[in-house]
């Protein structure tokens, strides 16, 4: 596709996808109805479909200022890393290819950017938009964040605290605060792996260098989800992933010792299984690392939750590594 040239971009605006032309169709058509009056650029990141995305981009050659970029090794990381070598706008805005952003999305982030100039990173609610049938009790549950990306601060506008960061689906930085950073190569979904983490990482390092966050609410996006992520099985992969992922990241061990479950035995059951693959997730980079004094503390706590080896509790993922790990490991599936 012909690389659409834009003078001066204000804002760059990049998303990455991979076999979802139906729901990347939507997020453009979301995108060309922005109330926006400055210059921009939308770049759109191939990374190696093979349905009808780029048949859906060119539809929008027209109506967007448009560029598809092409990433044949599979891996979202390297897609926003390729898109980063290409930005050109003052501002750089992330979001995904399941969205539905709002009318005022881009000028709202641009006019935040104004009045905050001491500010590096800006955000705006991202609201999980769930299928008719799902449970009314999964839509707001504290794990709702974890397994739907669903970020909604009730906070005015202005700074966002500490520890909060936000999501890949809605945050935009300065392109000089940006520089050389990129997204590390080890986190993230790509063919081999379902990993996760490579955006909060990415804006943690923000953190720590002492930029300051600005949350924006007007700057809203919505969030489609899948009617296959509400199978119990997917749920419970992201968990273990997500445990994996935060190891990776360098982050602590999470100990949900203290988590009040629920009386409702169905919600019951979910949060058990939901923390167990986190555990056990946690435990399999533990075991890649040969980490064997904190595996204990893993291996205790999941000695808590009263599991004995019921397949029903565990994803693919946290299966396939009980079937492989070492016997000494593999006496937690009973």
């Amino acid at each position: 596709m012909k690389t659409q040239c834009v003078n001066d971009p204000q804002i760059s605006v990049i998303i990455p996808t991979r076999n979802r032309a139906p729901s990347v169709r939507s997020t453009l058509e979301s995108l060309a109805g922005q109330d926006f009056a400055y210059p921009w650029e939308l770049l759109l990141v191939d990374n190696g479909s093979t349905d009808d995305t780029k048949t859906v981009a060119s539809a929008f050659c027209d109506r967007l200022p448009l560029s598809l970029l092409n990433e044949a090794i599979p891996g979202k990381s390297r897609s926003l890393n390729r898109a980063l070598e290409h930005a050109k706008g003052h501002l750089i805005a992330f979001t995904d290819d399941d969205v539905h952003v709002s009318r005022k999305w881009l000028s709202e982030l641009h006019r935040a950017a104004a009045i905050f100039p001491e500010a590096s990173v800006f955000c705006g609610p991202v609201t999980p938009v769930h299928p008719p049938s799902s449970p009314s009790w999964l839509r707001t549950h504290l794990f709702s964040s974890a397994l739907f990306a669903r970020f909604e601060p009730t906070l005015a506008e202005g700074v966002l605290p500490a520890p909060l960061v936000p999501f890949g689906p809605n945050f935009a930085l300065r392109t000089e605060a940006c520089a050389e950073m990129r997204f590390r190569m080890d986190l993230g979904p790509s063919d081999s792996r379902r990993l996760m983490c490579e955006d909060t990482e990415f804006v943690e390092r923000f953190r720590k260098r002492g930029a300051q966050f600005i949350y924006v609410p007007s700057a809203w996006v919505e969030h489609h989800i899948r009617g296959e992520l509400y199978l119990a099985p997917n749920q419970y992969n992201r968990a273990f992933n997500l445990g994996r992922s935060l190891l990776i990241a360098g982050k602590p061990i999470v100990c949900l010792r203290t988590f009040a479950f629920s009386p409702n035995p169905e919600v019951s059951g979910f949060e058990h299984a939901v923390i167990l693959n986190f555990y056990l997730g946690e435990l399999c980079q533990l075991d890649i690392h040969g980490d064997a004094i904190r595996f204990k503390l893993i291996r205790r706590l999941l000695e808590s939750l009263g599991w004995h080896g019921d397949a029903a509790w565990l994803g693919a993922d946290a299966e396939e590594w009980l079937r492989q790990c070492p016997p000494s490991f593999a006496a937690l599936s009973g």
